[in-house]
């Protein structure tokens, strides 16, 4: 495995159903995980004036790798449910935030809802990857573009 290749522990099955409060998510494909969730890339259906197209969007879902599994799609925890209901609700605080950000530089967060007994949010789907993978792809940035970004 190279720097950023990871096994992705429990993912949702590819073509589950998530039904927020405004879309419907189909999942595509599970993108990476970190200690508290995993994020996928799913398609919703948006209607416009020429009729409904399919878009990607990226959505993340409250994951505790060391304590969550599954049962079909709803999720369990085995431990303090105190603790796991804690971090649940700063996950969904963090997506309420990242929700009333408005800013080009920063990814959207279209909405969060509750499902599955866990959160996720919905978020634009950017198919550059992020900054994190162009460091892992090409090593250390020059000074100017570090900062170029960091202004951003």
């Amino acid at each position: 495995m190279t720097y950023r290749e990871q096994k992705i522990v429990n993912p949702l099955a590819e073509g589950t159903i998530l039904r927020g409060a405004k879309q419907e998510y189909c999942i595509r494909k599970a993108l990476g995980q970190g200690t508290f969730g995993i994020t996928y890339r799913a398609t919703t259906k948006m209607e416009g004036p020429l009729g409904a197209i399919e878009v990607n969007v990226a959505i993340k879902e409250f994951f505790m790798k060391s304590n969550n599994n599954r049962h079909g799609s709803e999720v369990t925890y085995s431990g303090s449910d105190n603790i796991f209901e804690s971090y649940k609700k700063m996950f969904a605080r963090e997506a309420s935030n990242l929700g009333k950000l408005n800013h080009r530089h920063i990814v959207k967060v279209l909405e969060y809802f509750e499902a599955n007994n866990t959160y996720y949010y919905v978020m634009e789907y950017c198919s550059g990857g992020s900054l994190d993978n162009v460091i892992a792809r090409r090593g250390q940035l020059p000074e100017e573009e570090a900062l170029h970004y960091f202004g951003q």
